[in-house]
């Protein structure tokens, strides 16, 4: 990694990721206390997780958490590629 001379790192000189597992899921994650929307109270929100490993075991997580009815995104959309449960796959 070089710095490009205005504090930012520049990462055209690393090497590409050496991802061994992926792991997608579907999930609903359920909110301390109901918040309050225009549309009316909201106390769960259904999230797509991916998860990463690669080949020294480290771990990236991330989500798509889209609103129903608030964003044009939506779970079943995001989700669509798979299918059933969670996806698991490893990398050759």
């Amino acid at each position: 990694m070089t710095d490009s001379g205005d504090g930012r790192a520049e990462l055209g000189d690393l090497d590409p990721p050496d991802v061994r597992r992926i792991k997608i899921e579907r999930t609903e994650l359920t909110y301390q206390s109901p918040i309050s929307t225009a549309h009316g109270p909201v106390d769960n929100r259904e999230v797509v997780v991916l998860t990463l490993t690669d080949g020294e075991g480290r771990i990236g997580l991330g989500e798509a958490a889209p609103l129903a009815n608030f964003t044009p995104e939506f779970i079943d959309r995001q989700n669509s590629p798979f299918t059933g449960g969670p996806m698991t796959a490893p990398c050759p």
